[in-house]
């Protein structure tokens, strides 16, 4: 059905466990807690969002699509930015992505994808 490489990946935790330990106003404390610097040194798009994602402990579901533009390396460096403002130029950097954060989770994945939730693929099944 797709073309290409579809790889979704939740990281971290599973859905359930890390709602428990995180609720909504903890996760927007970690998005926007203040980083004096950060580089960050990459394959490709995927790793440094996973490496982000792990560094500050993020939940992150991504959406990824393997193309040229994704395979590129990444070597980015920021001073005074916040997770938020990292995962933000990552997924600017990327024609064709976006971010929301939803819930518990910041979801990365291409513009005009199905994003589903876990939910959704629950009644999905069911019905």
């Amino acid at each position: 059905m797709f073309r290409n490489l579809l790889l979704m990946i939740l990281l971290l935790q599973p859905a359930d466990l890390f709602s428990r330990h995180l609720n909504p106003q903890a996760l927007q404390g970690k998005l926007h807690a203040r980083v004096g610097s950060y580089s960050l040194s990459a394959d490709n798009f995927l790793q440094a969002l996973t490496k982000t994602a792990s560094q500050f402990e993020i939940p992150m579901g991504i959406e990824w699509v393997r193309e040229p533009q994704t395979m590129r390396p990444v070597n980015l460096t920021w001073k005074q930015a916040t997770p938020y403002k990292i995962i933000r130029t990552l997924v600017n950097n990327q024609p064709g992505y976006e971010l929301e954060v939803r819930g518990l989770v910041v979801h990365v994945y291409p513009h005009g994808s199905l994003v589903l939730t876990v939910g959704d693929l629950l009644r999905h099944a069911q019905g």
